[in-house]
């Protein structure tokens, strides 16, 4: 590896980071939760919703099925839930 490849290689590390939940390697993306991939973000915030009450009925089953989703979606871009 040169040098120049080397800088371009830590210089693309340098701005990512593991999600807290799901472990994966990620980057921020200027909103929500710093510590967190945008799905774990996400899919957090409706989980919160759900046990503040902010949910019934339809509403309660559509959140459920996005937690479900966005928790797929973080699985298959390689974290671990």
């Amino acid at each position: 590896m040169t040098t120049a490849t080397a800088t371009r290689y830590d210089g693309f590390r340098k701005g990512t980071f593991s999600c807290d939940a799901c472990g994966r390697l990620t980057r921020h993306t200027n909103r929500g939760n710093s510590s967190l991939c945008p799905q774990c973000d996400e899919r957090m915030m409706i989980e919160n919703g759900i046990a503040d009450g902010g949910y019934e009925g339809a509403d309660l089953d559509a959140a459920e099925a996005r937690i479900e989703k966005l928790a797929r979606e973080a699985v298959q871009l390689g974290g671990t839930l």
